[in-house]
């Protein structure tokens, strides 16, 4: 929470959107550090090939993303437990890329620590 909350003082910003809203008014501050917290079991079940969640927990998000590997893809299920319904329910992504993409996100969340809080 720490970490997160330096981010956002910092003037650090991060977006994410997916299943029909390109914008889930995620909070850098405190949403953040319910990501991270979740991404080293997500990481080791996409790198295991075995299914993993994602659950953003926070109050207004209230969403969890569920990753079932198939071969070189990943079925990724969102289900919302608030008014919002994604659409589509699914999406399917390659497997390296989803994997490409959660290391890219680890290193740039530590290298914008490293200058927000030396």
């Amino acid at each position: 929470m720490y970490a997160s909350k330096a981010l956002e003082l910092s003037g650090h910003r991060f977006e994410i959107g997916g299943f029909g809203d390109p914008d889930w008014k995620f909070d850098v501050s405190y949403d953040m550090s319910t990501l991270v917290e979740q991404l080293p079991d997500l990481i080791e079940a996409l790198g295991s090939g075995t299914p993993g969640v994602i659950d953003f927990y926070s109050q207004g998000v209230e969403r969890s993303l569920t990753f079932s590997p198939a071969g070189d893809q990943v079925r990724i299920g969102c289900e919302s437990r608030t008014s919002w319904k994604p659409s589509p329910a699914v999406e399917v992504m390659e497997r390296s890329s989803l994997e490409a993409m959660t290391r890219d996100f680890c290193a740039t969340f530590a290298s914008g620590l490293v200058v927000a809080a030396p």
